[in-house]
This record gives structure tokens, sequence and C-alpha cells, in this order.
């Protein structure tokens, strides 16, 4: 189940990058070589965390479709179950069906009201 603190998280992952921004501007003096060098190093994290986030978001990604794809399995074989119950059943009744208009035409044969209704069942029934 996917919890809000999940969706919070793949949200905060999706959001801009730091990098992107334009940062402080600063007009005084420029940077020390230490600063600099200390903002190449945040940049390696920065860089490196956007990296981890988009790990988590592919694998997050997997892990959902994952889920979506088994439970979709699942329902569709309890569908698929049914359906061959269903088609068990049809078949048993349709031959059934069959013996029953067989023995009806049998015992009569020349019924000018219920033979002809009766042999067009039996041939739609033959045909299925």
């Amino acid at each position: 189940m996917i919890t809000s603190s999940v969706i919070a998280l793949a949200l905060l992952a999706t959001s801009p990058s730091p990098l992107s921004g334009t940062g402080l501007s600063r007009t005084a003096k420029p940077y020390t070589p230490e600063e600099i060098q200390e903002l190449g190093e945040l940049e390696d994290r920065v860089r490196e965390f956007e990296q981890k986030s988009q790990e988590y978001r592919d694998s997050t990604k997997q892990l959902i479709e994952r889920k979506y794809q088994d439970k979709r399995a699942l329902l569709s074989q309890s569908y698929d179950d049914v359906i061959v119950q269903l088609e068990r059943d049809q078949r048993i009744r349709r031959d059934d069906a069959i013996a029953r208009f067989e023995v009806f035409i049998k015992q009569y044969p020349n019924h000018l009201r219920y033979t002809p209704d009766a042999m067009f069942r039996l041939a739609e029934l033959y045909f299925e």
C-alpha cells in the first residue's frame, strides 16, 4: 500500500535540482579557494543525491508496476478459473439439451408444430 509519506518522498525527489538555481549572489568579493572547493564538494554531493533519488524513483516505480501486474494476474487467474467452470457447465448443459432434443425427435418425428423447431434448435446446438 502506498502511504502519504511515500508519495511525499516521491514528490520531493521530483523537484528541480538545487544546482539549477541562481545561488547566492555575492557582489562584494569573489569566492576564496576554500569556498570554491567547498562549493565543488557540495555540487558533488547534490549530484550524488540526485542520482540516488533517481534510483529511488526508478525502484519505486518498478515496485509499483510489479505489484500492479501481480494483482492483475491474480485477478485474471480468478476470472479464468470461473470462465473455465462456466464453459464446462455450458458443455454439460448443451450435451444434455442435445440428448433431450434427439429423444423428442425420435418420439415425435412427424409432429407438425414442434418437430421442425426441435430440429432447428438441435442443429444450432450441433453447430456450437
